[in-house]
């Protein structure tokens, strides 16, 4: 009798649950035997967007998807292991679902028409008729000229050269541009960017009453939204190393412009790359009243440190990382559970501003998420196994 029961609690879980038992989805190892629909809708949307005739002409949005299911389902067993609603996790997985859809509707552009050659047939042309020659009286050559007497005019003057800085009377609007290259999907900062941005430090201090824009840009792969948001990710890491290396905060404006101002086709691999940039731009000093003062906004918030891979070193390495930009540790001690995969930045509702602004000065292996209970810390950081 108790097998029995036990058979059908097994049957009655597979039912309610929507799908059979895999392994995994997209790489990440299953948590739990129950797991959503949208993972297999997802894995089989991609799948025939794959045999689709519009795989051959769209690689990078199968790429795309691919990436945010894996980024879904590893979103999905990290929220239900912290008690949050699956909102991120679901958005992610209907965006790789998005993608694919778009991929298997593809219609590839019809061959161009075959050109007809044209001949065109000759007019026909009258002979021309004869005509009678006349021939022309020689008329006798022109009078030699009278000789006239040479008058030397005085030479003029050579003017002086004018200095390029007699014309230049203020500074230029623009004193520099450097164009910071990201890697598909990503807003970290490699080494020689952060160089790059080294050398734009030292233009600044030597014009310090410029406000400075670090505009962020991407490609047109992916969506509007979803290009709009990552620009706005790039601008604030651009900004955040540039703060971190001297620059005053309250002269630097991260503005994201997502895939509205490409500066080169992107249709190649070439030019996407060269789009997926940030530049650097002198604009018009706005008054203080305007300023975001940063360092003071860190110097208030308060700020817990738990390591989230069963080793404290980790958590103690990230409070020193976040003591040198400026912000002040309370309190470091291990997580309830040791599985996380990733950094993760919990917020409280008025700190949203703050933890996004940390995440993007922590780098691309780190997430945000709002706290769902009660906390005196402002901002709660758990660390991940690959920080």
């Amino acid at each position: 009798m108790l097998m029995k029961l036990i058979s059908g609690a097994m049957i009655l879980l597979f039912l309610t649950g929507g799908c059979s038992y895999k392994d995994s989805y997209f790489g990440v190892k299953n948590q739990a035997i129950i797991v959503p629909r949208e993972f297999d809708q997802t894995e089989a949307a991609i799948e025939k967007a794959e045999m689709s005739p519009g795989a051959k002409y769209c690689p990078e949005k199968i790429a795309r998807a691919k990436k945010l299911a894996r980024r879904g389902v590893e979103l999905y067993w990290d929220e239900r292991w912290l008690g949050y609603s699956d909102t991120e996790s679901m958005f992610n997985l209907a965006e790789a679902r998005k993608l694919a859809h778009e991929v298997e509707t593809f219609l590839p552009p019809p061959p161009p028409p075959e050109a007809i050659a044209m001949v065109r047939r000759p007019i026909p042309v009258p002979p021309p008729e004869p005509t009678a020659m006349v021939r022309k009286p020689i008329p006798p050559p022109p009078p030699p000229p009278e000789p006239t007497t040479m008058v030397r005019k005085p030479i003029p003057a050579r003017a002086k050269p004018i200095l390029l800085a007699q014309k230049i009377t203020s500074e230029p609007k623009v004193i520099m541009l450097g164009g910071i290259n990201f890697r598909f999907d990503s807003f970290s900062l490699t080494l020689k960017t952060r160089a790059i941005l080294d050398k734009q430090v030292a233009i600044m201090k030597k014009h310090p009453k410029n406000k400075v824009e670090v505009a962020g840009h991407t490609d047109s792969i992916g969506t509007i939204s979803y290009n709009q948001a990552l620009s706005e990710r790039r601008a604030k890491a651009a900004k955040m190393c540039l703060v971190s290396r001297g620059s005053p905060p309250d002269r630097l404006k991260a503005v994201g412009y997502g895939e509205s101002c490409p500066i080169a086709p992107n249709d190649t691999k070439e030019g996407r790359a060269k789009n997926r940039r940030v530049e650097l731009k002198v604009i018009e000093t706005s008054s203080s009243s305007e300023s975001y003062d940063l360092v003071e906004d860190m110097r208030k918030t308060k700020i817990k440190v738990l390591s989230g891979d069963g080793n404290l070193d980790s958590a103690k390495e990230m409070a020193k990382k976040l003591r040198n930009m400026g912000y002040k540790i309370e309190f470091i001690d291990h997580a309830p559970r040791s599985s996380f995969r990733r950094n993760t930045v919990f917020f409280a509702p008025e700190f949203q501003y703050e933890a996004k602004r940390l995440v993007s000065s922590l780098g691309g292996n780190t997430i945000v998420n709002p706290l769902s209970w009660y906390s005196v810390f402002d901002l709660i950081i758990v660390t991940g196994k690959n920080s």
